[in-house]
This record gives structure tokens, C-alpha cells and sequence, in this order.
């Protein structure tokens, strides 16, 4: 995953590297950015710009089934909600389940079997934690939580969501989806916000979140 690296005047000036994988997380999120960006993507020359900022959920579905491919097989994906999936929309109007129908479409062109599945979503419009005010405990955002669609078929669970910070939403939904009996093996995202640059910015570590009880939070 990439970083989502947040503004700040009094640290030193971004890199090239560090405007590349914010602009990359943007597009994900479908947020409007300036200029373009140009990386490597499995080896070849890309360059991401507003006109073709809609190709990177597929992108980062082919990455995302080459961190999924080792778990046992069928694989169920199941996305975070966010902050606008609510039990009264329909299950196809937040953008991480779009991410997660990105993943299982790329999983099958690879021979996996996968399927995306819109499990939960909440019970009403939560503010969102990234503009200030928004819940990030999990025990808190558990509350929040409501099941929808049928209940999800054998195999193993993965949860996608787009970037995690602190990662209470996550750790909500894992408790949620193992309170019925199907803990996720592992969750998948394409960028963490961070406040300072990391050396390589599309190599984000992959994160222990620990447990419910171990959670401190905001």
C-alpha cells in the first residue's frame, strides 16, 4: 500500500515520490487532484492524471490479489463501509465495495475464486473520522455496525477498505463479522495516512492492529 501523506507546512519539503503516492491514493478515493504523476506500475511507465484517475481501482485490485493469493480459496471480500454506506442506500453506492468488486474480478482473471459481498454497513451517516470529529474507537464504531445482504458464504473472509489511519474502523468490522463466527483472515487497503514521509512511499509495512482490548484510541 502507499502512504497518504497529510499536509503539513513545518516539515520539510515533499519529494516527487511523496506528491506520486498521495496523487495515487486520491484517485482511489476519488478525490480531485493537480497535475499528474508518473511511477512504475509492475514494471512498466505510467502516468496518472484526472483524465485517467478512474483506471487505479483496477490497478490496485491486481496488487491487492497478489497480497490475498496464499489464503485458502474461496475468498470473500468484504468492504469497510464508508462513512455515507448506510442501511437505507442501496449496497452498491459506497466506493469500497467498488474496490472490492475490482479485487474479485482481478482475483477470477487470475484463476482465484473470489466474490465481493457488502456484509455491513451503518446504521446511519457517520461523520468522517478524516475531517475532524468522526468516531475512530472501534468499540464505538461497533455499535454502528448493521449486517446486510444475506450472510456470507463459505470461505475465507479478507476486508478492503481504501486507507486506514489509526485502523478503529477495521478492527470494528472484524469483531463485527466474528461475533457471527467469521473472524477475516486479513485485511487489505491501498494507503495508510501518515504525517510524516516514509523513505518509500509504496512500500507501507503491513500493520498488526492488535485487538479490541488492547485499543487505547481517541
Amino acid at each position: 500500500m502507499a502512504q497518504y501523506l497529510v499536509y503539513d507546512a513545518s516539515k520539510p519539503k515533499w519529494r516527487n515520490s511523496d506528491h506520486c503516492a498521495t496523487k495515487v491514493i486520491k484517485a482511489i478515493k476519488g478525490l480531485p487532484f493537480n497535475g499528474s504523476a508518473e511511477m512504475k506500475i509492475f514494471g512498466q511507465p505510467y502516468v496518472l492524471t484526472a483524465t485517467n484517475a478512474h483506471e487505479m481501482i483496477p490497478v490496485w485490485a491486481k496488487w491487492a490479489v497478489s497480497k490475498i493469493s496464499d489464503l485458502p480459496k474461496p475468498i470473500r471480500l468484504v468492504p469497510v463501509p464508508n462513512s455515507g454506506a448506510i442501511v437505507s442506500e442501496p449496497a452498491e453506492s459506497f466506493r469500497t465495495l467498488e474496490m472490492a468488486y475490482a479485487v474479485a474480478a482481478a482475483a477470477t482473471a487470475a484463476g482465484i475464486q473470489a466474490s465481493a459481498h457488502a456484509r455491513l454497513r451503518w446504521a446511519e451517516q457517520m461523520v468522517k473520522a478524516s475531517k475532524g470529529g468522526g468516531p475512530r474507537n472501534p468499540h464505538t464504531l461497533l455499535d454502528k455496525l448493521r449486517f446486510c445482504d444475506p450472510p456470507l458464504p463459505e470461505g475465507t473472509v479478507v476486508l478492503i477498505d481504501d486507507v486506514i489511519t489509526l485502523g478503529g474502523h477495521m478492527m470494528a468490522c472484524v469483531e463485527a463479522l466474528a461475533g457471527e463466527g467469521r473472524r477475516p483472515a486479513r485485511g487489505v487497503v491501498a494507503g495508510r495516512t501518515v504525517h510524516d514521509a516514509l523513505d518509500h512511499p509504496f512500500a507501507v509495512p503491513v500493520l498488526n492492529l492488535g485487538s479490541m482490548g488492547s485499543w487505547y484510541g481517541f
